[in-house]
């Protein structure tokens, strides 16, 4: 019997843990998405100084949680958002503002699907 009550412990344990990693996903990468945002509204706006701080936020957040993401998501997405990052800078550099927004955008959009693909539901319990 007490192999049974250890068995599920065990269980619970992982459900525990994969609904608490399947939150974290999401409130990283929700607020990652909503920067990118204004970081793209910001350049179409004219408001370049605004629009490089929300992209140097959303750069330092990114790669803050890197690794937390890539122990949790696909890894192809990640190589996307990681070279369009390094392009988003060159954009910046470059004074390339519709691009720029073009590419928060985009980005933005990458980190939303993310979240969305990670999201606290429970179909992703099976």
């Amino acid at each position: 019997m007490k192999h049974f009550w250890l068995g599920t412990g065990i269980l619970l344990f992982f459900l525990i843990a994969g609904l608490l990693l399947t939150f974290a996903f999401c409130q990283i990468h929700e607020p990652l998405s909503e920067t990118l945002q204004d970081a793209a509204a910001a350049a179409l706006a004219g408001d370049h100084e605004k629009a490089v701080f929300f992209a140097n936020t959303a750069a330092s957040k990114w790669e803050t949680y890197r690794s937390f993401t890539a122990s949790v998501a696909d890894h192809a997405p990640l190589e996307e958002m990681d070279a369009a990052f390094a392009i988003l800078e060159t954009y910046m550099e470059l004074g390339w503002w519709g691009e720029f927004a073009a590419l928060c955008a985009q980005l933005s959009q990458m980190a939303g699907a993310m979240a969305e693909s990670q999201a606290f539901v429970w179909w992703n319990l099976l």
